[in-house]
């Protein structure tokens, strides 16, 4: 049997199946490997997976329906990456062997069979859930500095996405900081699930624009489809951490601050705090924010004071420099606002942009201080 193609049109296939290819050690040996297969209209399917992730990408390449192929990967986009554009032939046969045919010459090669490939989850999906692709991926994204870098507690190293009849709600957490971003947007169902970090990786890859973004969830996966692209997750286990009592209630102290000019004197800050546990003090007052960072150790100290709008009760708060640096660069906007309510209370940090039915929440902890304590002799 043969495929004949367009060498480009089978390579972006290829380059999108390829992120589903293990990059680690490979438990199956087909999995290095991408399948070929045509489906009952007559059309190419490239498909590829770690057997946590597949990536399925549909192609307008004319095959003969039913038939089904593996390619190893990385021998196979070498070879057709750097060839200009051209009709070429794969030729392939019940034993195995591959030739690929372009007018710069022929390579063979050695495949499996495709018996033992993972079958394909895609189907019989119900309950679909619709969102804007790019708000969806950008969400997941600028939410990823907030959750733990620990895999051996995925309840804070994973993503929660929470869907309402009227809103998607993602969130990340390290128990220090807490980010939540909701998309406002009418759906017929309803879940809460937990994406692992590799995923939220893919899906930026995958995804490019606003087109629409489909999710299903379904026996411990998701799967989402998006253009002629069908991707698959095993989602974490169990429930997310209950965060929604953390959010303070009476935020009656309200600040609004220039986003740009906070983010310049944090970064000129931070670095005089120290360096493992780096804490900013913030003193709100008489329309201005007194900054100040400092390392005892090192004896080094800087402050700093910036304007804003706020003409409450004085009240200083600590922080984790890091954190309060980390979380005001995920904004984008003019202004943002700190909301108050105590000093043992977390602070509220809304970027000014929230409308156009996306609204953006930070929550940081009060500092704690976790460097352990010297026991005198």
């Amino acid at each position: 049997m043969n495929i004949k193609c367009n060498s480009k049109a089978l390579m972006k296939a290829l380059t999108l199946a390829n992120n589903a290819i293990p990059t680690g050690a490979i438990v199956m040996p087909v999995l290095d490997h991408f399948l070929l297969e045509g489906n009952d209209d007559g059309k190419l399917i490239v498909r590829a997976t770690d057997l946590n992730h597949m990536i399925k990408v549909q192609t307008d390449i004319d095959v003969d329906a039913g038939m089904s192929v593996l390619l190893p990967s990385m021998i196979t986009m070498n070879t057709i990456k750097d060839l200009p554009e051209q009709e070429i032939e794969i030729q392939f046969d019940d034993d195995n062997n591959i030739r690929i045919v372009s007018s710069y010459g022929e390579y063979s090669m050695k495949t499996h069979g495709t018996e033992d490939f993972p079958s394909d989850f895609f189907n019989d999906l119900e309950n679909p859930i619709l969102v804007a692709g790019d708000d969806f991926v950008y969400g997941l994204n600028s939410s990823m500095f907030a959750a733990a870098n620990d895999e051996m507690k995925p309840q804070v190293s994973s993503i929660s996405v929470k869907v309402t009849t009227d809103a998607i709600e993602i969130v990340t957490t390290n128990t220090s900081q807490l980010y939540r971003y909701k998309i406002l947007t009418n759906n017929s169902s309803e879940c809460s699930i937990m994406l692992p970090r590799k995923t939220v990786s893919l899906l930026k890859k995958l995804v490019t624009d606003g087109d629409t973004l489909t999710m299903y969830v379904k026996s411990g996966k998701a799967c989402f489809l998006y253009k002629n692209i069908s991707f698959m997750c095993n989602l974490i286990g169990g429930s997310y951490l209950p965060y929604e009592k953390v959010f303070p209630t009476n935020n009656d102290k309200k600040i609004e601050v220039n986003l740009s000019e906070f983010q310049k004197s944090m970064k000129r800050l931070i670095s005089f705090g120290s360096n493992e546990h780096p804490m900013v003090l913030a003193t709100y007052s008489n329309n201005e924010i007194r900054l100040v960072c400092a390392n005892f150790e090192m004896a080094t100290q800087a402050s700093e004071t910036i304007k804003c709008v706020y003409e409450g009760e004085e009240i200083t708060c600590k922080y984790n420099a890091r954190m309060l640096l980390e979380t005001l660069m995920s904004f984008n906007s003019g202004v943002v606002h700190v909301l108050l309510e105590s000093v043992n209370r977390p602070s509220m940090l809304v970027p000014d942009h929230n409308s156009d039915g996306i609204e953006i929440t930070n929550l940081l902890m009060p500092y704690v201080d976790r460097r352990p304590v010297e026991v005198p002799a």
